[in-house]
Order: structure tokens, then sequence, then C-alpha cells
């Protein structure tokens, strides 16, 4: 339990979570750059003494200072991680200075997708490939960051605070650039500590050499711009939030967030880090710092959800997670934006009498698609049946990379590669394959793609921005939206969705039961129905029916 990547990520976030609020208490009376520069002075020193304590410590440096004696890429890594994540904490310390804290830690926190992007590119041979699917959910992750930095504009009480938004907003994006970079280079750095022979505590040891060196950046630092009279002057105060900031929330939160990804085989476990500026925001509330209002909750849901959905499976295809971000794309759209009149831009016609039409010629060209779609899944089914037992172990597992692929232009060659296997005796089994490739082919055509989407789109417009006033129209917006995005992704996915599990049990029948997705299945479509609830509980608390959230 204690080695489990998601307890390390979930002890790292704790700890960053801190991390604003020791900073906006801490540079009251100091620059960011010596706030955090201090800090990290405190972190070296607290992973030295941790490793000095350890069984083993004297040999663990030593085997980490030969490595860097004979390994130019470690040594390169941990000089930019250091650099990097130095100027890091330091452009986020100083967006607190021109923008709400609560922006500047949003903007910032933005660098999870940055890092599991980079991750998953230097650390390819370590991470499973990533999928649309996270690229998307980690999209919904960011739509609720958003929603918690406009709930963040109006409660900063500081004078000095936004008066160059520009500045603030730039420099807390920096922050998020260069820490995304520095957390792909820690977690390479740490990876190669880990295999060398006779090395452990890895997560602790290679914590040393990037800390001396952010440590050594910021020593160099101070002497080229003596800030001594400035630092003579600041209280006790200030010294106890820098060694909590540096033995705590640097240490702590630096040594779980790597030893978390070099322990996990998805680099997708970074979006978990979208947590942190939530927890963040509660301590600044706790504080006084910082509000907390219903924008922040339906933000906060949006990155819980999304995170739940990330780490189940509950369904192949691309469907559910389009009605999902779907949800949250006009939940969002009716929580910000007041509805508009119809009237204004149709005098003589209501919102029925607009969409009836459309929303007819839909049902109607979808219902013959869903049709023929249906009919071609039991034609390929019953191919599979006749052509899967006389494949072996290769051909099954080339015939399982076709049907999850979704590309049409890619079937031919890996049909060619399949059909090039085969010996001249099998044409029967090669009748089949050709006979599986035509059905394979998509059964709509573009142009009805096209139009099942311009009138998809159409209805979802419509029903956002036209809607009644109320939450009577927020619950038909919620309900339809979804439905229209559900059936149009339906159509839209390929003809081999889904069949490579009955691939798998035809082949083996005899093997055992796949691990069942009815739990998935069940925390999924209960995340779904949670935000569909939330959205209307904030419509009742928008007409003042209610008053279940803080800040009203």
């Amino acid at each position: 339990m204690l080695a489990s990547p998601l307890f390390l990520m979930g002890l790292s976030i704790l700890a960053y979570s801190l991390f604003p609020l020791m900073g906006a208490l801490g540079i009251r009376s100091m620059p960011p750059l010596l706030f955090i520069g201090f800090a990290h002075v405190v972190s070296f020193v607290t992973f030295v003494l941790l490793v000095r304590v350890r069984s083993r410590g004297g040999q663990n440096i030593r085997l980490v200072l030969q490595e860097l004696r004979t390994n130019a890429d470690l040594r390169l890594y941990i000089l930019l991680d250091a650099a990097l994540n130095l100027a890091s904490h330091s452009l986020l310390f100083y967006a607190f200075l021109f923008v709400s804290r609560t922006n500047a830690t949003v903007i910032f926190e933005i660098w999870p997708l940055f890092g599991m992007i980079g991750t998953s590119i230097l650390l390819r041979d370590h991470f499973d490939t990533l999928s649309q699917r996270s690229f998307v959910l980690g999209l919904v992750a960011m739509l609720g960051l958003a929603l918690v930095v406009w709930a963040g504009q109006a409660y900063d009480a500081d004078p000095q605070v936004a008066s160059e938004p520009w500045r603030g907003a730039l420099s807390a994006m920096g922050s998020a650039v260069a820490m995304a970079i520095s957390v792909a280079l820690h977690v390479k750095s740490r990876l190669i500590v880990g295999n060398i022979k006779g090395i452990t505590d890895a997560a602790i040891v290679v914590n040393i050499p990037t800390k001396a060196c952010s440590s050594a950046f910021f020593v160099l630092l101070l002497l080229v711009f003596q800030p001594w009279e400035r630092i003579a002057s600041v209280g006790t105060e200030f010294w106890i939030y820098v060694v909590l900031t540096g033995a705590f929330v640097v240490s702590t939160g630096s040594a779980a967030y790597s030893e978390a990804l070099a322990r996990s085989k998805r680099s997708e476990i970074i979006l978990f880090w979208y947590l942190t500026p939530l927890i963040a925001v509660f301590w600044l509330w706790l504080f006084g710092l910082d509000q907390i209002s219903e924008t922040l909750v339906l933000g906060g849901l949006f990155i819980l959800s999304a995170n739940l959905l990330l780490h189940v499976k509950a369904d192949e295809g691309p469907a559910y997670v389009a009605v999902f971000l779907s949800l949250c794309v006009a939940g969002t759209i009716v929580h910000l934006i007041p509805s508009v009149p119809i009237r204004d831009y149709f005098p003589n016609s209501s919102l029925v009498e607009l969409l009836s039409l459309p929303l007819g010629i839909f049902g109607i060209l979808t219902g013959f698609v869903l049709g023929r779609q249906f009919s071609r899944r039991q034609e390929l089914e019953t191919v599979l049946v006749d052509v899967a037992p006389t494949l072996d172990a290769a051909g099954v597992e080339a015939l399982e990379d076709i049907l999850a692929e979704p590309r049409q232009y890619r079937l031919d060659r890996m049909f060619a590669a399949l059909l090039k296997r085969l010996r001249p005796e099998q044409a029967d089994l090669r009748k089949g394959l050709l006979t599986l490739r035509v059905k394979l082919s998509r059964p709509v055509s573009h142009g009805e793609l096209i139009v099942l989407w311009a009138l998809s789109l159409m209805g979802c417009v419509s029903v956002v921005f036209f809607r009644a006033k109320g939450f009577a129209g927020d619950i038909v917006t919620f309900i339809t939206v979804p439905a229209l995005v559900y059936l149009a992704m339906l159509i839209s996915t390929g003809a081999g969705a889904g069949l490579g599990e009955t691939l798998r049990r035809i082949v083996a029948p005899s093997a055992p039961t796949m691990r069942s997705r009815v739990w998935d299945r069940r925390v999924a479509g209960l995340t779904i129905v949670v935000v569909f609830l939330t959205q209307i509980v904030l419509a009742f608390e928008r007409d003042g029916l209610t008053n279940v959230f803080l800040g009203r």
C-alpha cells in the first residue's frame, strides 16, 4: 500500500498543495526568489540528513557520484532539472505579485498535461503509449482548472495584485512549462539512478545532486546581487515558512512524485496532479486568503471525475468519454452564460419549431445507419467465427491489431501483411480474410457523417444558447446534448470497434474469464450521473431554490 504509485502520488499532491499557501504567507516580507531559494537549500540539507541516517547511505552517495562522473546524460538531466525547478517555483511566486493567487496557482497547475506528454516521449520505453482517451480526459480536467481560475478572479483584496495581469499570467505559464520539463528530466534521472547496481533509496538519493545544483544556482545569485540587508531584516516567521516549505513540501513532494512515476507504467497518473490546486485553494480559503464558490465546486468535480474515468475501462470506444466531455462543456456554458431569447433572432419561431425538422431528419437518418451497422456487426462476428480458429498465434495477434485500427487507410496494408503470411493451400482462410476486409469498410459514408454531425451540432448549439430560462431549461440541455453527441459518436465509430474481445473469446473459449468490467461500468455511469445531478443542483442554486454550496 505505502509503495503503490497512487499512494505516493497522493502524498506528493498533499505536500505540494501547501506550496501556494507557504508562498503566499512567506513572500509578504521577502522577494519570491529568496524564499524559494532558501527552501531549496533546506530541502538539500533534508535529503542529505535522510541519507546519512539510513543504512548504506554513504555507499549510495558514492555510487551516484561515480555514475555522475561517467554518465554525461545523467549530469545534463540533473543540471537542467535543478535550474528549471528553481526557475519554475520562482516564476510562480513572482506571478503572485501581479495576479490572484488562485489564478496564478491554477495556470501553473496546467503543467501535468504537458508533463504527461513529455514523460511519455522522454521515457517511451518505460510508459505505455498515450491514448486519445487520455488526451480528452486531460482536456476535461483542464476545463475544470479554467473554472477554478474563473472562480478566483474576484477574491484578492491586495491592491497590488492584478495590477499587471499579463505579466502574472505569462510568469505562471512559464512556471508551468518549466515544471513539466523539470519533472520529465527528474523521472529520467530517477530511473537511471535506480538501475545502478547496489543502489538503495534511489528516490531520496537522486534528489541530493538535483537539490545541490539548485542550491548552488541560488548561492551564485546571492553572490551576484548581495541582498544581505534584506535578508537580515526578516523575522522568525519567514524562516519558519522556509523550513516547512523546504523540509516537507519540496522534499516529500519531490521524492514521492518521482517514485510514483518510477513505479507506474502509465504516465496518465500525472493527471491526478490536477487535484493539487483544489486542495491548495482549500488551504488558502482556510487561512482567509481565498473563497470557495459554486464555480470552484463545478471545476473540482470535473477534475475529480476526469481522473476517475481515466483509471476505469468501462468501454474501449470513445462514445461514453464524448458524453462526459459534452456534459461538462454544456454545463460550463450553462453555468457561466445566461440563455438568449430565441425571438431576438427568430421573431416568429420557438425552440421546438426551430429544432423539430432538423432533429426529425437526424432521428430518421440515425435509425437507418444504426440498422445498417447492426447488420454489419452480425456479419463480422459470423466471419470471425469461421476465420479465427484457423489462424496461428501470430495471425490472431495481427488480426486483433487490425480490428483495433480505426483508420481505414491503414487496413489495406495490415491485411496485405497478414495475407502474405498464408500458405498456398490456405485458400479458404484467404477468402475469409478478404471477406472480413470488405465487411470492415465503413458502413456509413462521409456524406452521411457530415449531415449527422451538422444536425447534431445545430441541435446542441440551439439547445444550449436558446434554452428556456430556469432549471427546467438546464435539465433539457443536459439530457439533449449528451444524447445527440453519443448517437453521432456511435455512428462514427469504426465497424471493428470492440471486436477484439470477441476474437479472444473465439480463439480461447476455455481460457479464464477476463476481468469483469461491470464494476468499471458502474463507476463510470455513477460518475456521469453525479456530474449531471451536481449541475442540476447548481441550476437550483442559481434560481434561489437551494443553498448547498459555499460562497452564496
